[in-house]
């Protein structure tokens, strides 16, 4: 029987998924990760611009833009500076007090303002999700957008928010500011690609057991056409989650190397490539999940042998083509983006384990945890 995909999708917006704009998206940490709220004051560093730069629009990996001049306006600024310029953007940085059976660090975001109540449950649920994958691990921060704030809080706060535990560090804030960046610069919300991508796929299913049931050229025609059609929208729902994962510390390594990101963790910036590994790995093993690379060989292959005319079979080739020709351009950028991070973990020195990374000196495990739901959702809508 197959389940409520609304009724679905609607939690998933609710609880905790997404790094775009209608869900919060998480940052989570190991336990010794405290150290790095330790490395600087939260004053320490410079000033922001005192107003909002001329737009300097760029694209992160995967065409994913967002407004470089923002960014650079808190690369180099403390933790302060990033809190007020921030609020420019139209962002509000609450914090929770970690609970006192954890290692507290120094208190860095300590004098954040508390979150609002109902904000600050959801957080803690998150934190309970986080603790029971993982009991080593703890969540961070979260950026959630102005939509998820509205619904947990019945319209009673309106702005976006970002809320980190009372000792985190600028990483954290940076971190999750970019996510702010990444829904500014979007077209459409999270909803409306997720919502999109469940009626392909139905579409999509309905199509493949209608030819696999009935081999006919008609039938053909129609599957090779929505699995087109379902590769076009699954790859903004990739890129709103598994792979702005990977734009997000992509961007954040390149502003790094640069200098245009200063008074942060190294730690935490190396563990950023453990995260584009990993998101990179997540988003091919769902792509593997849906099958889409064994029916466009299926259907290639049938257009070949079933009794086409010269028209329909060029109509099915293009369309598994052009299917083809997307997985292979994310998969290619995929690969080298993981390769490039892969190096880098390696001449540092760190190596992966199935919790997070080691290094010769303990370091923290720092990264966006987001895609875990987004995952659940695809694997949810393949159920029957």
């Amino acid at each position: 029987m197959r389940i409520n995909l609304l009724a679905l999708i609607t939690a998933v917006l609710l609880s905790g998924c997404g790094g775009g704009s209608s869900a919060p998206s998480e940052l989570v940490g190991k336990h010794d990760a405290n150290a790095a709220s330790c490395l600087y004051g939260f004053n320490e560093g410079e000033m922001a611009p005192s107003s909002l730069p001329a737009p300097n629009i760029q694209s992160a990996a995967f065409n994913k833009p967002y407004d470089q001049n923002l960014f650079n306006s808190v690369g180099s600024a403390s933790g302060a500076e990033v809190l007020r310029f921030s609020a420019l953007t139209g962002v509000t940085f609450y914090k929770v007090d970690k609970r006192k059976n954890k290692t507290i660090g120094c208190l860095f975001t300590g004098t954040l303002p508390n979150a609002p109540t109902l904000i600050e449950k959801k957080f803690r649920e998150i934190e309970g999700d986080t603790q029971s994958e993982d009991p080593d691990s703890s969540l961070l921060g979260i950026y959630m957008p102005s939509e998820t704030v509205q619904s947990l809080t019945d319209f009673a706060y309106s702005e976006n928010m970002i809320v980190v535990l009372n000792d985190s560090e600028k990483y954290t804030m940076v971190h999750e500011f970019m996510h702010h960046l990444f829904k500014l610069g979007k077209k459409e919300s999270d909803g409306m690609i997720k919502n999109r991508l469940i009626r392909s796929f139905e579409l999509y299913e309905a199509a493949e057991e209608k030819f696999k049931s009935n081999e006919t050229a008609a039938n053909l025609i129609h599957f090779s056409t929505q699995l087109e059609r379902l590769v076009i929208d699954l790859i903004p729902f990739l890129r709103s989650f598994h792979l702005e994962e990977v734009a997000l510390e992509t961007e954040m390594y390149k502003h790094y190397s640069r200098g245009k990101l200063r008074y942060i963790s190294e730690d935490s910036r190396r563990n950023g490539d453990w995260y584009i590994t990993s998101s990179g790995e997540s988003t091919q093993n769902l792509i593997k999940e849906l099958k889409i690379t064994n029916n466009l060989v299926l259907i290639s292959n049938k257009a070949r042998m079933l009794d086409l005319t010269d028209l329909d079979k060029a109509s099915v080739l293009e369309s598994t083509d052009k299917a083809n020709q997307l997985i292979s351009n994310v998969n290619s950028e995929l690969n080298t983006l993981i390769q490039q991070a892969h190096a880098r973990l390696q001449k540092s020195n760190f190596r992966r384990t199935r919790s997070g990374l080691v290094a010769s000196s303990s370091s923290p495990h720092e990264g966006c945890a987001h895609r875990r739901q987004a995952a659940q959702f695809v694997r949810e809508i393949l159920k029957k």
